[in-house]
Formats: structure tokens, sequence, C-alpha cells
């Protein structure tokens, strides 16, 4: 997977959809189903090193429904959230169909899936909506995110809360779910720390040093300007650009994102289409240039046979 900027990881862990309220919890019956999303799960955390039912755990926050035959929540990879209500389907086309009703009534804002991917805010991880609901590929994106996030943050229980949120109240509540979840799966305490992989983040200290120094040359004049009864409007203004910038930028690569694949799309199109009309256009040159030599034959012989 391409790597990521922190700022932009961070930007988009919100949008993993995890809504307490919101997921639908009611009772429906379930088949072998419910043993897809684990398999996944199970066979990404062997193959990734991700500690052992911690993917699995996730998947169970983000999509877990109650099976009454179980008697136990288990994720369910037909699953499909929008407008903070989620609603779960019998078999991947419902599913599938419902995501393609939801884009023409205008809803982008969709998360889909065993790991609840938001299909906006990650426009790029699937090329069709049939693979979005493939859970080894949903499991597989999910996988690849929570490596970047245990990247950023130096260790795996704040990996999973930045997996869901940068902002502390809503990635320590997420966190302690999942956790809670993982330990009744059957993880173990301190195997977290110790499955850390040697990953830690290095602190670049002269920018920290720099950085500070902008910091308390800053508040030194907005005390200065303050003392001399002036206002700062100034510094807010620039905040405020700032913010724009970065939001406008951060739209701006979603927008590219979504560009990109449209392109992509049409230009395969395109390719398809040229190559349809040369094979066509071959034909048609071989089929004149046969007709000629029938007929320059045609007109030897009877050159030869005085006809």
């Amino acid at each position: 997977m391409q790597k990521t900027p922190f700022w932009t990881i961070a930007a988009l862990a919100g949008t993993m959809s995890w809504l307490e309220t919101g997921m639908a919890t009611t009772t429906q019956a379930i088949d072998n189903t419910s043993e897809i999303c684990v398999g996944a799960t199970e066979k990404l955390e062997r193959r990734d090193r991700i500690p052992q039912y911690l993917l699995s755990a996730i998947s169970l926050a983000e999509s877990g429904r109650w099976n009454q035959q179980k008697q136990a929540t288990v994720a369910w990879p037909w699953t499909v959230t929008a407008d903070g209500k989620g609603r779960f389907f019998d078999t991947k086309e419902e599913a599938v169909a419902e995501v393609e009703i939801l884009m023409t009534e205008g809803v982008r804002n969709i998360d889909v899936g065993c790991m609840q991917i938001n299909l906006f805010y990650h426009a790029g991880a699937f090329e069709t909506l049939t693979q979005a609901f493939n859970p080894e590929a949903n499991a597989a994106y999910a996988s690849q995110y929570l490596q970047a996030m245990y990247e950023a943050a130096g260790d795996w229980p704040r990996a999973v809360g930045h997996y869901h949120s940068m902002t502390p109240k809503l990635s320590t509540a997420y966190r302690e779910k999942v956790l809670k979840l993982w330990k009744q799966q059957g993880g173990r305490t301190g195997a977290l720390a110790n499955l850390t992989r040697g990953r830690r983040i290095g602190i670049d200290h002269k920018r920290t040093l720099r950085l500070n120094a902008v910091f308390r040359a800053r508040q030194e004049a907005v005390r200065k300007a303050e003392a001399a009864g002036k206002r700062h409007d100034v510094f807010a203004s620039r905040r405020h650009a700032e913010l724009d910038a970065w939001r406008l930028a951060r739209n701006r690569g979603v927008r590219l994102t979504h560009l990109l694949a449209m392109r992509k799309a049409e230009l395969k199109l395109r390719r398809a289409k040229s190559l349809s009309r040369l094979s066509a256009a071959d034909k048609e040159a071989a089929l004149k240039a046969k007709r000629r030599a029938q007929l320059d034959d045609w007109r030897l012989n009877r050159a030869h046979t005085g006809g």
C-alpha cells in the first residue's frame, strides 16, 4: 500500500466509522456467513503479524451482530452503514444493491463490509463495489490501514484507537471497546506490548526545537499586541486560513483520487474501443487486399487466354 503522510492518515482515521448507537443490533437468522469475517481476519493476523484476535476484535466493533444460535456477537460481511444507521443483509448482492441505491440518492459517506471501510474517504481502496464487499479484500485493506496506524503510534493499543479517530475522547472509547472484545476472544494481557516488532517513532529534536521557537515567538507577539491594546485578529485569521488550506488540500486529494479512478477507467475503455476498431479495420483491409489480389489474378488469366 502506498505510504500516506501521518497528518493525512490522521485526517482519514476519523472516517473509519464506529457508531455505537448507529450499528444495528437486531437478532436475525445467521448461517455459515457468520464465519466469513473471522476467517479473513484470522488469516491476515497470521500473515501480517498482527497480534492474534486484534483485527478480529476490530471487525466485531465495526460490524458485529447478535447470533442467536451461538449466543454471541459475530462480525457480518454484508453490513452497510450510512447516515449513522447500520443495516445487515442476507447476501452480498443485497448489500451491493443497497450501496448503489444510496449513491444514486447522493449519499457518499458509506461504510461497508466486515471492517466498515468508508467508500468516500477511502475511495481508492477497492476497484468495484463487489470487491469492497469481498471479506478478504475488505479485511486486507483494514490490516494495511491498522499497520499504518501502528507505524505512526508506536504501539498497538494506540493504533487501535487511531484506526477510528485521532480525537482523544473518541479514540479512547473505541480503543477500550476493541480491547475488551479482544480479551473476550482470547487476547492475553501483555501480548500487545510483546509484539511491537521493534517499531518506534524517532523524534526529530531539531524540528521540535524549531517548532517550539516559532510557537514561543507567536505567543510573544500576541502578548505584546494585547499589552498595547491591539487586537490580534491577524493571528486568528492566519490560523483559519491555514485550516481552510488544509481542508482544501484534503478534499482536493479525495477529488483527485476519484478523478484519477475515473480517468483510468475511461482510458481503459477507450483503449478497448480502439483495439476493437483497429481489429475491424484490419479485417476490412485484409478483405480489400484479398479482393484486389483476386481481381489482379482474374485480369492476368484473361490476358493470357485472350479472353
